[in-house]
């Protein structure tokens, strides 16, 4: 994900000069914290992807669990909890919007 370091590289570098021009700290301090910025966006962006991969993973899980607890509900009800429609050409909320202003 290069993105992600060149993102970090921006913030480093941001930070850099905000630290030395604007509150002088000097070359070594204003170094040091842009190395803790950089580290910190590192560290905000890694939790942000693992996150995503763990919801990846479970969310697969969770859809199986989903899908097998509605066939069991299907087969136990006999389809009866399902909410049927009045007529058979009516359309949902969005359909009935759809195309006008």
């Amino acid at each position: 994900m290069i993105i992600f370091w060149i993102f970090t590289l921006f913030v480093g570098a941001s930070t850099f000069a905000f630290t030395d021009i604007f509150l002088q700290l000097g070359l070594a301090w204003s170094l040091a914290d842009a190395f803790v910025a950089m580290l910190l966006c590192r560290g905000i962006f890694s939790i942000v992807r693992g996150r995503r991969v763990v919801a990846q993973l479970l969310g697969a899980a969770y859809i199986d669990d989903w899908r097998l607890m509605n066939v069991n509900k299907e087969a136990i009800d006999g389809g009866r909890s399902r909410p049927h429609r009045s007529r058979p050409n009516q359309r949902g909320p969005r359909e009935a919007t759809a195309g006008t202003l």
